[in-house]
């Protein structure tokens, strides 16, 4: 029942950072923190529509760590903004082709 501080985010993104916390420095924490950070651009920019940067991400990695994990900036690359847009908007499409064609079937 814990209040969820980012809403866009949502609570399993708060309870994956929890566990990253957990891991010990290297190569598998890097590699869960770029899997959430990449989960975590797609969420925001499913919910807001704009542009995030890497740096707001991490940002929030780390506040949402309450510090406990440094973004290691050099070795984790988040996906492009622009290409997570374009797979939402195309997924966003088929679904409403999908609907539009059992709309037409049923009538």
């Amino acid at each position: 029942n814990k209040e969820i501080k980012y809403k866009h985010y949502g609570k399993i993104i708060e309870r994956m950072i929890e566990k990253a916390v957990e891991f010990e420095e290297g190569e598998e924490k890097n590699a869960l923190i770029e899997t959430i950070g990449n989960q975590m651009k797609k969420n925001y920019l499913t919910w807001n529509r704009e542009t995030v940067s890497d740096e707001q991400i991490f940002k929030d990695i780390e506040e949402l760590s309450g510090g406990k994990i440094k973004v290691d900036k050099e070795n984790i690359k988040l996906t492009d903004a622009k290409e997570i847009v374009s797979k939402l908007k195309k997924k966003k499409n088929l679904k409403k082709a999908k609907n539009s064609n059992n709309n037409q079937k049923s009538h």
